[in-house]
């Protein structure tokens, strides 16, 4: 051994040496007993691989994968989990609860809204394309009147009074702040508008045009002869009072799914 190199090795000392002397505790540079850990360590499962000493991972820095691949968690609740799949898990194979398995009554009367509005208010829209083809098939116009009248009355009218309803019901279930949702009240103020204009103005309008179509003897016209005064105002009242409804239709679709000045859908 080289006479430069001895003062590099450290003494060793046998424990049981140095207890006829002293105890060994007193041979370390602090005296003190080791200090404890802030913090206990915390016992992981076998096959999950923690810090190589038990110890607590870093905000933020997961657990290496058991075979070195890199993967990506989702965020949890608990920063550092035990098991990174433990909600996955919980979530996805354990049974539901009872009050999950609950109906969703919102989601009810919404569904029921949405198509109630789709049939009531969807063949209106048929209504003008009918009334093109009476105006250059006069000899189809009796028909034509009756049909659409029949629609109306059979089909708009009722149906647009269950949206009311359901509408209400979303309301409720909802826990929509009436008051305070100035779009809400301006859709349901059109609607009631549009509703009391369709049973008391335009419902009484169709049905006097086909009494007054039904009165006319049957077949064409004369050649050059033009149509009676009362019809023209009946159909030009029935053309303004549809596009009356049509623009409200539009106008409470468009507030009902922007929601302006509300945060509850989409800002």
């Amino acid at each position: 051994m080289i006479d430069g190199e001895a003062h590099r090795r450290l003494p060793h000392r046998h424990p049981n040496h140095v207890r006829r002397g002293g105890d060994a505790e007193h041979l370390r540079s602090n005296p003190q007993p080791r200090a404890q850990l802030a913090f206990d360590a915390v016992e992981l499962h076998p096959r999950h691989v923690g810090h190589p000493r038990r110890l607590l991972f870093p905000v933020g820095q997961h657990a290496p994968h058991t075979f070195g691949r890199r993967v990506e968690h989702r965020p949890l609740p608990d920063p550092h989990p035990r098991c990174l799949t433990a909600t996955v898990r919980r979530d996805t194979l354990r049974p539901r609860r009872k009050e999950d398995r609950e109906v969703n009554w919102f989601q009810f009367w919404l569904i029921l809204h949405i198509l109630s509005v789709i049939v009531a208010f969807g063949p209106t829209f048929a209504f003008p394309v009918m009334g093109a083809y009476a105006g250059k098939h006069p000899e189809h116009g009796a028909a034509v009147a009756h049909l659409t009248h029949l629609i109306e009355r059979r089909m708009v009218i009722p149906v647009a009074v269950l949206v009311l309803i359901f509408g209400t019901a979303l309301i409720i279930t909802g826990h929509f702040a009436l008051w305070k949702s100035e779009w809400l009240l301006i859709g349901i103020i059109l609607y009631g508008a549009a509703l009391a204009f369709a049973v008391l103005v335009q419902n009484r309008n169709g049905a006097a045009l086909v009494k007054f179509i039904s009165s006319v003897p049957p077949g064409p016209p004369p050649i050059g002869a033009q149509p009676p005064p009362e019809l023209i105002a009946l159909t030009k009242k029935l053309q303004l009072g549809g596009m009356y409804l049509t623009l409200s239709i539009v106008v409470i679709v468009v507030l009902m799914v922007w929601r302006p000045g509300s945060c509850q859908g989409v800002c």
